[in-house]
């Protein structure tokens, strides 16, 4: 099956819960290493949602 993947700062629980709304699940997380400007912390979240049909695969 295809999918669709993004990455969200785990802090930002807004738009986590809006991808989980779109059907999008966390698989994977990683520490966030900062940088300057850089105003998020916690870890990165890799977020996946099947995608049925998906061309490309």
């Amino acid at each position: 099956m295809n999918s669709l993947s993004l990455i969200v700062a785990e802090e930002n629980r807004d738009a986590r819960r809006f991808y989980e709304r779109l059907g999008y699940a966390d698989v994977a997380r990683r520490p966030l290493l900062p940088w300057p400007g850089c105003r998020h912390s916690g870890d990165w979240v890799l977020m996946t949602k099947p995608v049925p049909g998906l061309p490309g695969a």
